[in-house]
């Protein structure tokens, strides 16, 4: 296979060349469309997102991956759209891909208007991934101004600096949270597969916030956490991984994302 991504300064980008095994890749910015030979590959990944949707309602001038798609659809490749949990939102069950979706958010009702687009242009040679969250560090992006942290350095830098972390919702608020190992590779067997479809891109196991960060602090080896329980609506979620794994054949244990977590609190005390 040879596959073309674009969006190369997107944290999502970074973590997956930093775990891929895909050995033929070309990475491209948004703006290098008009360089690129795209009968050269048979798979196209974007990373590039317009941050306008992330709270204004839907406009088709913003959606790059709209016009990606258009563009690339004459040729015949897999079009890979990174969707996210977001288009659950307001939903109280584990998320499956089969749930009809009414999501709260701005940002989840946009992807969703993404998500259907896509398998418009591309009706069979589309893989729509709904991310879970991602627990990524990189001291690059932990040294820079942002508009929006990620979970993890929220976290991180306020253990950091205040040896404290707080949380505004209940302490029994779980959430589906995977590794950037396994999301490279996930990511890699599915795209090594052919597959196509809709999946959660997720762990499927409820973890504690609570559990996971006690961990965070035993590897940091000092700190404390305390929940207080003011904003605790839709905080909570779990999602199906059973179609992902049918075709990927990968799991992610508890385990392995304790000691995951473990690593990333040492990482960030001996920074």
């Amino acid at each position: 296979m040879n596959l073309l991504i674009i969006g190369k300064n997107s944290i999502l980008c970074k973590l997956f060349l930093e775990n891929t095994k895909i050995k033929k890749i070309q990475v491209h910015s948004r703006h290098d469309l008009n360089k690129i030979n795209f009968k050269n590959f048979t798979h196209v990944l974007n990373f590039s997102y317009n941050s306008k949707l992330q709270n204004n309602s839907y406009d088709k001038k913003y959606d790059f991956d709209l016009k990606l798609s258009k563009l690339v659809s004459k040729y015949k490749m897999t079009y890979i759209f990174l969707s996210s949990r977001f288009v659950y939102s307001g939903i109280t069950s584990k998320f499956k891909e089969e749930l009809k979706l009414k999501p709260k958010s701005i940002y989840g009702k946009n992807k969703l208007i993404t998500e259907k687009k896509i398998r418009e242009i591309f009706p069979k040679k589309h893989l729509i991934l709904r991310v879970s969250t991602v627990l990524y560090f990189s001291l690059d992006y932990h040294n820079k101004k942002k508009k929006r942290e990620l979970f993890v350095h929220m976290l991180l830098k306020n253990l950091q600096k205040n040896k404290k972390i707080v949380f505004d919702f209940n302490k029994n608020t779980y959430k589906d949270f995977i590794t950037p190992g396994y999301y490279g590779k996930s990511l890699d067997r599915l795209m090594l597969k052919n597959v196509t479809g809709t999946y959660n891109l997720c762990s499927g196991t409820k973890i504690k916030v609570k559990d996971l960060t006690e961990k965070i602090i035993y590897g940091f080896k000092n700190g404390q956490v305390t929940f207080n329980g003011k904003n605790n609506k839709y905080q909570s979620f779990s999602m199906s991984n059973k179609l992902i794994k049918k075709k990927t054949r990968i799991s992610l244990s508890a385990k392995n994302i304790y000691d995951y977590c473990i690593k990333l609190g040492l990482k960030c005390r001996n920074y």
